[in-house]
């Protein structure tokens, strides 16, 4: 056994913030436990850091399957300890090694089945220098009361929308998955059906995002690239700058609510910051030839003037994807790229030959982690009601994006004197930081 205390005590309410990494050890399909297999049961199993205490069993709180900063928490776990060797003829996983994590609630968008699922997961590995693109991912006890959301960006029907690929070539494993492919080696006779044996098992993830200290950001990125079969272009000369068009607003599922005002506000918003009064203030309609030349004079003024030629991505929810040409701009394009049913392999691809990003916060923006090294993210902000401020939404997810230039743009409260939603969008929220408050958002 090995592994790495990440926390002080009682940091994030978590006396005991444990990463290990566990070498031959067995799940026992009746028990539901890990055994972890010692030769001499009088020896300690490990000893406490602070006090050199020894400990003969695994405490129950040893380790927490879940992350720290969800609700409940923690997600109690530990292994027992069985004096002894493997059995013989147990079967044995052909995984590298295996990560047992407890999903939780918060897999409902992009951004935080990214940074707080996928990220805790490799950085785990990472950390431990165990991360292999083979390794086995085992669900531990769900953290919270939704297991589906996994259906809708870890393991959706859609194989091509999935985003475990970027970090694991094999499919998620559940507790019982696991039993049914052992009791079939057991009923066929090739193996003892009862336990599933792992060569290495880690388990501990907690909150191991891009906010804590020693998980540098870049290592996940270029495992996602890799992994993904994603070739940077290193000679492309062509500057160019994507737009992230939002649709949609933080409302009750049950609201009838589809607007594009969310796009009037973007606009006018980075209207304010580049200037030019003439730019009309209008929806991002891309099949109105008249809105789409706003667009163009807009992207145009926004873009740096040292740019000879700026090609530019947008990606929106239009229902074709093609190129727009003006005979008096031939030296800009625009492309126009459905998001909703775009893969994750599009996604990260389009952030790879994006020079500028210009995104609503939110989990939409959070694609922004796959920017090139030296790329530049400006993040619209979102306004406050009761505090009255323009307020960042991800910036404790990007203090360690280190090869980024992240600018953050205020939105303020006149940006929304325009729009007719206010009212279902400015709502109170569960949310730990703004809880009881009311928010506007972009």
């Amino acid at each position: 056994m090995t592994g790495l205390k990440w926390g002080e005590d009682n940091l994030y309410g978590c006396p005991l913030c444990r990463t290990c990494r566990f070498d031959n050890v067995c799940f026992n399909h009746s028990s539901q436990d890990v055994q972890f297999y010692v030769d001499d049961a009088q020896s300690p199993l490990f000893y406490e850091a602070a006090n050199g205490e020894p400990h003969y069993e695994f405490p129950p709180d040893f380790i927490n399957t879940g992350h720290l900063s969800m609700s409940p928490s923690p997600m109690d776990w530990a292994p027992k300890a069985v004096a002894g060797s493997i059995p013989e003829g147990a079967v044995f996983s052909d995984a590298p090694v295996v990560a047992y994590v407890s999903l939780n609630d918060a897999g409902f968008n992009f951004g935080h089945a990214l940074f707080d699922f996928l990220f805790p997961v490799f950085n785990t590995l990472q950390l431990l220098d165990v991360y292999h693109p083979d390794f086995q991912l085992l669900l531990a006890k769900h953290q919270g009361k939704n297991p589906h959301l996994i259906e809708l960006f870890i393991d959706p029907a859609e194989a091509d929308r999935s985003m475990l690929p970027m970090i694991s070539r094999r499919s998620i494993l559940t507790l019982d998955s696991l039993a049914a492919q052992a009791a079939q080696a057991g009923s066929s006779g090739q193996a003892d059906g009862g336990l599933t044996c792992f060569s290495s098992f880690v388990a501990g993830s907690g909150s191991l995002h891009t906010s804590m200290q020693r998980t540098r950001a870049l290592p996940f990125r270029e495992a996602a690239f890799a992994n993904l079969g994603i070739v940077e272009d290193s000679q492309r000369s062509t500057p160019r700058i994507t737009m992230l068009k939002k649709k949609g607003k933080r409302i009750p599922p049950t609201a009838d609510f589809e607007t594009l005002e969310g796009e009037a506000i973007a606009t006018m918003s980075v209207k304010q910051q580049v200037g030019g009064s003439h730019i009309n203030a209008l929806p991002i309609q891309l099949e109105a030839t008249s809105q789409t030349d706003t667009l163009l004079a807009f992207i145009t003024l926004a873009a740096v003037e040292a740019m000879s030629r700026t090609d530019i991505l947008i990606i929106a929810d239009s229902p074709t994807s093609r190129w727009l040409q003006l005979e008096d701009m031939s030296q800009t394009h625009i492309l126009v790229a459905p998001y909703s049913p775009i893969s994750c392999l599009l996604q990260l691809e389009a952030m790879s030959r994006t020079d500028i990003l210009i995104t609503p916060c939110g989990g939409v923006g959070t694609v922004l982690t796959f920017l090139p090294v030296g790329a530049t993210a400006i993040v619209m902000n979102y306004w406050h009601t009761t505090l009255q401020t323009s307020v960042q939404m991800e910036r404790n997810y990007y203090w360690n994006l280190e090869y980024l230039d992240i600018q953050f743009f205020p939105v303020l409260a006149e940006d929304y004197e325009l729009t007719t939603d206010r009212p279902r969008c400015e709502k109170g929220t569960d949310d730990p930081f703004l809880k009881g408050q009311k928010v506007l958002t972009v």
